[in-house]
């Protein structure tokens, strides 16, 4: 009986220090003309694993005809040109328009990101300082 407490004991301090495996997660968010940036990224090992990106506006005070152009543009060709150097990484991008809600998501292949080349992914600690100085605020 003492074993199986024991074991139990070691099993909930084990997930408690691991987090049940939760992957290190960081959103970093900045608002600019009206549409919210959510650029969210995951780490493995102090090392970049995954990101991605959620454009959000709100278009409650559009009228319907300009809701309607909005819809009908190609925005995810938009938003990967405002990405700059990281448009080459851009990929699976969506774009949706609910309740005059408008989201666009897309991820980045790790692979393709600006020094990614010579096998280098950014730390944690890089990848924040790295959007906090492009004005982004960042939460983990």
């Amino acid at each position: 009986m003492k074993k199986l407490y024991l074991f139990g004991t070691l099993l909930v301090v084990a997930l408690f220090i691991t987090g049940c495996g939760k992957k290190d997660e960081v959103v970093c968010t900045q608002s600019v003309s009206g549409v919210k940036v959510d650029m969210i990224m995951s780490f493995k090992d102090d090392k970049l694993d995954t990101m991605g990106v959620n454009y959000s506006m709100d278009l409650s005070n559009y009228s319907d005809d300009q809701v309607k152009q909005i819809e009908s543009q190609n925005l995810c060709s938009s938003v990967q040109a405002a990405m700059g150097t990281y448009g080459t990484a851009f990929t699976n991008c969506k774009q949706s328009l609910e309740n005059k809600k408008l989201l666009v998501t897309a991820d980045f292949d790790i692979e393709k990101l600006p020094g990614a080349s010579n096998g280098q992914r950014d730390t944690k600690e890089q990848a924040i300082k790295g959007l906090e100085s492009q004005g982004y605020k960042c939460t983990n």
